[in-house]
């Protein structure tokens, strides 16, 4: 059945692209599947480099290490310890970021109680380092302009 005024043509297009669109959608949740146990395996062995490579300092190599895991399961743990290399990196903005996102994971049911009790005091520290700017400006100003 069509609805009114659609031609036979028009009724098919739209089938097509409602089983284009439920093709699509089942490939989405199949992409989301839980990592295998040898995924698993690699995302413990690439945070385990990125620990010894924050131990050296080497902020950017334990960041990208950290990236890498997250594409096999994202944890507020690996999250969190991205976050404080991207602090230690100066990249303020994304570190606040990547600390959100731990804390939606765990909001969201992923248990991390180490990085819960460690979260909210980092969050607090890297907010004061954010540089802000305030402008007060009086209610009946029709125009405001700000030149850095």
């Amino acid at each position: 059945m069509r609805p009114p005024g659609w031609t036979r043509a028009e009724a098919a297009r739209a089938r097509r692209r409602s089983i284009v669109a439920v093709v699509a959608l089942f490939y989405a949740v199949a992409a989301r599947a839980e990592p295998s146990a040898a995924d698993i395996a690699s995302a413990r062995r690439l945070f385990s480099e990125a620990t010894e490579l924050r131990r050296a300092g080497q902020w950017s190599d334990a960041a990208a290490k950290l990236r890498e895991a997250i594409a096999i399961k994202e944890t507020p743990g690996l999250r969190f310890h991205l976050a404080h290399c991207e602090e230690q990196m100066g990249r303020l903005l994304e570190a606040r970021d990547d600390y959100d996102r731990a804390d939606t994971l765990m909001r969201d049911g992923a248990a991390a109680p180490d990085v819960a009790a460690l979260l909210e005091p980092a969050r607090i520290a890297l907010r004061e380092r954010i540089p802000t700017l305030v402008v007060h400006a009086p209610a009946d100003a029709r125009a405001v302009g700000l030149t850095i």
